[in-house]
C-alpha cells in the first residue's frame, strides 16, 4: 500500500509522488530518477523513450491481461522490471535498475519495409 512505500521511501530520504492522471505527466517523467508505473503501453513506451529506469506493475484483475504478456516480454529483452503490487516493495530491494538496457530508438521505416515484404512488393530473391 501507499502508506508503507511512503514510509519506506522517507525513511531512505527519497522523494516519493503517486497520482492516477496529471496534464504534467510527461513534465514528472522528465524529472524522475526512477518510475513506478502501471504496465500500460503508453506508460511504459513514453518512460523508456525518456531513458527512464522502469518499474511496471501489472493489474492481475485483467481478464486477457496484455499487461503481464507485455511486462514479461519488455523484462526479458531487458528495459525493465516488473511485478504485481504486493511485490512491489520487494522488487524495488532487489532490483539493480542500473542493469537494465536503453530502449532503443525506433525505426520509422521497419513497418513500410514489413508491410512491403508481406504484400509482396519486394522482391526478396
Amino acid at each position: 500500500n501507499f502508506d508503507t512505500l511512503r514510509k519506506l521511501c522517507k525513511e531512505r530520504k527519497v522523494q516519493f509522488e503517486a497520482f492516477e492522471f496529471t496534464p504534467k505527466f510527461k513534465e514528472i517523467l522528465a524529472a524522475s530518477s526512477l518510475v513506478i508505473s502501471h504496465a500500460g503501453a503508453g506508460s511504459i513506451t513514453e518512460t523508456l523513450h525518456l531513458k527512464k529506469p522502469l518499474l511496471v506493475v501489472v493489474n492481475e484483475t485483467l481478464m486477457d491481461n496484455h499487461q503481464i504478456e507485455l511486462a514479461e516480454a519488455m523484462c526479458s529483452e531487458g528495459y525493465l522490471f516488473w511485478t504485481n503490487v504486493k511485490g512491489v516493495l520487494e522488487k524495488l530491494s532487489t532490483s539493480n535498475f542500473r542493469k537494465l538496457k536503453p530502449y532503443p530508438k525506433p525505426d520509422a521505416k521497419a513497418f513500410a519495409v514489413l508491410l512491403d515484404k508481406e504484400l509482396g512488393f519486394v522482391d526478396e530473391t
